[in-house]
């Protein structure tokens, strides 16, 4: 009796179910959490598909896109190449593929920058493109944008690639209108011939600087050798010492004559040795009188004090400056003139080879795209999760 008590006080502690219900609890447990975990991996997965859904489809404002295809080209061609240069900037270079480069890489700047912006804005009215009020928060720009706002608009709408190969700028334009892309990739052509025009108006100006500084300097010269002529003229009275002495010395010639045959008739009369010879002394006065003619007019040619001779030397002088600076001035003019037409047949031209055009074709949000980003992210995200928590646990358990 005793042995069937004990028996029975020691059978439920040998028996007893509660360790099978520990190891369900604790299987159950297990499965939970792994339950959990499963729906945390498929929400971390599908919950960005699923926003990236909405986002697309009740969120994104539909957008456009408008491309436009140009070249900047020379208009002179090189000797050292085949190819033409391109331009002022590429002259002395190795042929127009460099020059190609360097007013791609031109363009292509200038359209990356503030400038382009603000004369896109001006020329267009850029903001009425590129405001859109709506709750999309990656392509909403207020009425009210400042100008960084704009700015950052500008460089995530309008796309500039230059294709080294081809030596081409392509602009690629997105708009919330076929219509305003269109306007927009316009206006980018507008600025971007005003700018071509302006670099060809500042190479010009370079380049016949110097040539026009020399075609001043030699007018100026000019100028003072033709005042200090006008001068002298003035206050000597004498136009021209040259004809003056040319009159002076076809005088004396003239009066040598007569002179000679005054004294020929002289000799004559006293050839009658009669002193009281009624031409003898009217002979002798006229003799008398040429030579002091004669004298008179030598002195005024050339003696002591001021003559024709000192007229002339000085008068040389001038006119001879004169005459330098008029050819100096003939010379810059054609220096100038040259350097010119050398600036003007190197300048650029925007060549356009392909117009922006209306499509329709909504090219924003691309839902596949778009879909497969998120889930591409979702993935790695997990995967780094998953990761993460691996290393966390391991370093707890340690």
């Amino acid at each position: 009796m005793a042995s069937e008590e004990a028996i029975a006080q020691l059978a439920p502690q040998s028996f007893s179910p509660a360790p099978v219900s520990r190891y369900a609890e604790l299987e159950r447990s297990i499965r939970s959490r792994s339950r959990r975990k499963r729906l945390l991996i498929l929400f971390i997965l599908f919950a960005p598909v699923l926003a990236t859904i909405l986002y697309a489809f009740f969120i994104a404002k539909p957008m456009y896109t408008a491309e436009a295809r140009f070249a900047v080209r020379g208009g002179m061609t090189s000797t050292a190449s085949s190819s033409p240069p391109t331009s002022i900037l590429s002259s002395g270079m190795s042929g127009g593929l460099i020059g190609g480069f360097v007013d791609g890489f031109a363009v292509h700047d200038f359209l990356s920058s503030r400038d382009a912006m603000h004369r896109l804005d001006a020329a267009i009215n850029l903001r009425k493109y590129l405001t859109q009020p709506g709750l999309d928060p990656f392509e909403r720009l207020p009425k009210d944008a400042s100008d960084d706002q704009l700015f950052n608009a500008y460089t995530a709408d309008v796309k500039v690639r230059f294709d080294m190969i081809e030596q081409i700028v392509v602009v690629d334009v997105q708009a919330f209108s076929a219509a305003g892309a269109v306007a927009i990739s316009d206006g980018v052509l507008k600025i971007t011939d005003q700018f071509v025009n302006n670099l060809n108006q500042r190479g010009v100006d370079e380049a016949v600087k110097t040539a026009r500084m020399g075609l001043d300097q030699a007018e100026r010269e000019s100028l003072t050798a033709h005042t200090a002529l006008a001068k002298w003229r003035n206050s000597t009275r004498n136009v021209d010492p040259t004809a003056d002495t040319t009159m002076l010395i076809t005088l004396i010639g003239q009066l040598e004559s007569q002179l000679a045959s005054a004294q020929a008739n002289l000799a004559q009369i006293k050839a009658f040795h009669n002193p009281h010879h009624p031409q003898l002394e009217p002979a002798e006065l006229l003799v008398a009188s040429l030579k002091h003619s004669i004298d008179d007019a030598r002195s005024r040619l050339g003696g002591a004090g001021p003559s024709e001779a000192t007229h002339l030397a000085t008068y040389d002088a001038l006119k001879t400056t004169e005459s330098f600076a008029d050819s100096n001035v003939t010379l810059a003019r054609q220096t100038y003139e040259q350097a010119r037409l050398a600036a003007l047949s190197q300048q650029r031209y925007l060549a356009i080879i392909a117009q922006p055009t209306i499509d329709e074709t909504v090219t924003y949000p691309n839902v596949a795209i778009l879909i497969a980003e998120s889930l591409a992210a979702s993935i790695a995200l997990v995967f780094l999760g998953s990761i993460a928590f691996g290393l966390a646990r391991g370093f707890m358990q340690f």
